[in-house]
């Protein structure tokens, strides 16, 4: 049985702790309740790198994404758990 469910997206939330401050997004967890989920992370995009990334390490997520389904197909299988 497949189920495709939608997924709540909170508001922007901030926590404080000791550094900068961080900003997350909160999802749903979709897989609350289910004795055995069956979960695939997929990424979709072909960017892998943020904007203050210094420029070495820029330099080397595009050689990596450039040698992967990132690069060619612009997604990527992260993780997937199957019970």
């Amino acid at each position: 049985m497949l189920i495709f469910a939608s997924i709540k997206v909170f508001p922007t939330t901030m926590i404080r702790m000791p550094g900068p401050v961080l900003g997350f997004i909160l999802l749903e967890n979709l897989t609350f309740g289910m004795e055995q989920p069956s979960i695939l992370d997929l990424k979709m995009g072909t960017r892998t790198h943020g904007e203050d990334d210094p420029p070495y390490k820029i330099k080397e997520k595009v050689e990596k994404a450039a040698n992967s389904t990132t690069g060619k197909l612009g997604v990527r299988l992260h993780g997937m758990q199957v019970e």
